[in-house]
């Protein structure tokens, strides 16, 4: 090949690396930083939302990991390691393809880790807890849970007239749309 079309070709490698960089950080801190009705997962760790334990391969995510791979290699290889076109898009390819994979194991793997953390909280009617904070009458607060073995602390509300003190001993009442109702706990207890 030409050297001028070799130009055009590593000045085409370094916009696809710049601009599928600046996208993939982009997406990652929209992902980190907020949460609406759309995104795979809440924050909140109260809801999971479209987790499932499928790879994610032609995701948003896993294209840009492969642009990112592909065009950044193909530079390397191009200008330092000075291969042939043939080679260095055959080895930009593979690198683009690990990364792709990569990327849609790791979502994967924050999939599986989230839902591990989102219990199901249907399980908790019943459940005696602490109260974490003060919990104003019919207001959202947060209490520490025994749910599925593991101990959590999660956001409640209060659906009594009675204001719940922090470390006042709360019982599940109910479980409906994703929220968890508590009630403070009269119960007497033996220790």
């Amino acid at each position: 090949m030409e050297t001028w079309s070799i130009e055009i070709l590593i000045k085409t490698f370094k916009y696809i690396a710049i601009f599928s960089t600046l996208l993939y950080m982009i997406k990652f801190i929209i992902f980190s930083f907020t949460v609406d009705d759309s995104s795979d997962i809440s924050s909140n760790f109260d809801i999971t939302k479209n987790v499932d334990g499928s790879l994610d391969l032609f995701s948003m995510q896993s294209i840009l990991a492969f642009l990112m791979g592909f065009s950044w290699i193909s530079i390397v290889c191009v200008i330092q390691w000075e291969l042939s076109i043939q080679k260095s898009l055959f080895i930009s390819i593979v690198a683009g393809v690990l990364c792709m994979l990569l990327s849609a194991y790791l979502i994967l793997k924050i999939k599986h880790f989230y839902s591990f953390i989102n219990s199901d909280y249907k399980n908790s009617v019943g459940t005696v807890g602490k109260a974490y904070s003060d919990i104003q009458p019919k207001s959202l607060g947060q209490a520490s849970l025994n749910i599925d073995g593991k101990l959590t602390v999660i956001n409640v509300i209060n659906q009594s007239d009675t204001e719940i003190k922090t470390l006042d001993l709360i019982k599940v009442v109910r479980y409906l749309n994703g929220k968890i109702y508590v009630e403070k706990d009269t119960t007497e207890r033996e220790f």
